[in-house]
């Protein structure tokens, strides 16, 4: 209740440029004290700049980087993707932590900000809103670049070659994993955005499409824009923002969603008959919202089936007819033919095109285990 709100206790976040836009607290320094930094990280997500990668390679600095920023059309070996198996299986000890960037998809990632609070400075101009970060430098990437120029920072190359080193074991490891056809999430995320052509445009369902996104693929040089609605992050509308990204476009256009967002947006599909669209939507269907499996202890509710999936009966195909779509199936019997498929279906650049690819949830949780115990043991 808003007569509640003076008995809130709201964290103070320090500004070190010594302009305050959050708060009435000021930080004495306008910058941190980086002379002794031996093994920093930098951190970015939904940011692009080259100048990031510049930074990062002139410094030896490891880039953690998110799957909505620069890791689809910026080569860099300094680039890591792999940090959700890194934090699991390695013990990560930087000593400062360069943020760029909303807060990250991975869970894992997020956890390794929190515990390194008192070394994570996020670099931004301006306001900054929905972010707990104790320490922010108001400057932008070019400001932060003549801060380490003009401090002489120089970071030993076995520092980003370690994290190197560990993102290749794991790449090679997921690789050969996933040179078999699996109905997994993170093999079909992954073989769908191998096969996308370069500058096409990529719009992720949340839950567990943009996760699987973020954990199973790799820096590519091809140019891939991600779109994804986050925030609150919720299943409302993704089908209508994709489609609002094809309209009159001559690029290749594809939205990968699970069957609760797809059939809660169900109705924005009636655009196909009266706007110029150029669409493909993979839609995962694992019946319901298997994304509360990943909560530990909660799918031994009683009606978790219930109240937590919510399956849905409804025949896809049927769906495509009423709303004249195409219709392709992706299941089981067929897997080791998406990439076929997706070079198909990039060819078509008129209408929607709806591809369900089905995939058993039990399965797919036994795949992971596999994974995991496949990357622990190159890591160990």
């Amino acid at each position: 209740h808003l007569k509640d709100r003076n008995s809130i206790n709201i964290p103070t976040i320090n500004s070190l440029d010594g302009i305050n836009h959050v708060t009435k607290k000021y930080c004495k320094i306008n910058y941190p004290d980086i002379k002794n930094i031996s093994k920093p990280i930098i951190i970015c997500t939904d940011v692009y700049s080259l100048e990031i990668i510049t930074i990062s390679e002139l410094y030896n600095i490891p880039i953690f980087m998110d799957c909505r920023g620069m890791r689809f059309g910026l080569k860099s070996k300094n680039i890591i993707s792999s940090y959700d198996f890194m934090f699991t299986y390695i013990d990560i000890k930087p000593d400062m932590i360069l943020r760029f960037g909303s807060k990250p998809i991975s869970n894992k990632l997020n956890d390794f900000i929190n515990n390194n609070k008192n070394i994570t400075y996020l670099v931004h101009e301006g306001k900054v809103l929905n972010d707990d970060a104790e320490f922010i430098i108001n400057t932008n990437i070019k400001g932060i670049n003549d801060f380490l120029i003009d401090s002489k920072l120089q970071i030993n190359k076995s520092w980003v070659d370690s994290i190197i080193n560990y993102q290749k074991l794991i790449k090679n490891g997921i690789n050969i994993f996933f040179k078999d056809p699996r109905v997994h999430g993170g093999y079909i995320l992954n073989k769908i955005i191998s096969k996308l052509p370069s500058n096409s445009n990529l719009m992720v369902g949340n839950s567990s499409p943009i996760r699987d996104l973020d954990k199973f693929t790799f820096n590519l040089e091809k140019k891939i824009k991600i779109f994804s609605n986050r925030g609150a992050s919720g299943i409302d509308g993704i089908v209508s923002t994709a489609i609002g990204v094809s309209i009159d476009q001559d690029t290749v256009n594809t939205l990968i969603i699970g069957d609760i967002s797809f059939f809660y947006d169900l109705n924005s599909l009636i655009n196909n008959t009266n706007i110029p669209s150029n669409l493909n939507i993979f839609i995962l269907n694992n019946q319901g919202g298997h994304i509360f499996d990943r909560l530990k202890g909660l799918s031994g509710e009683k009606e978790y089936q219930k109240y937590w999936l919510t399956p849905i009966s409804v025949e896809i195909k049927n769906i495509a007819k009423t709303y004249d779509c195409n219709y392709i199936k992706i299941d089981s019997l067929n897997m080791d033919k998406i990439d076929r498929i997706v070079k198909e279906v990039s060819k078509s650049k008129k209408g929607i095109q709806l591809i369900e690819v089905k995939v058993d949830s039990n399965q797919h949780h036994l795949i992971s285990k596999e994974i995991d115990k496949s990357i622990k043991d190159l890591l160990s």
